[in-house]
């Protein structure tokens, strides 16, 4: 796989996990099974840990829970 086409697919899974953070804490309204919220942050995290590059501010390896309501 290029380099570009991993980041694309990085930056996908993060604003993926976003989306299902704010339904979760901060609307109330998950929209996705706790399984599948967790597969997406293994597969962030495995990117992040097989391409050092790849970590930025929004990953779940750099943030604890979620902003107070």
């Amino acid at each position: 796989m290029q380099r570009k086409e991993i980041e694309k697919i990085y930056i996908k899974k993060i604003y993926e996990l976003k989306k299902h953070d704010k339904a979760y804490f901060k609307l109330d309204s998950p929209i996705i099974s706790d399984k599948d919220y967790d597969d997406i942050k293994a597969e962030i995290l495995y990117l992040e840990k097989e391409y050092k590059y790849l970590r930025n501010k929004d990953s779940p390896s750099q943030k604890v829970g979620y902003e107070p309501s």
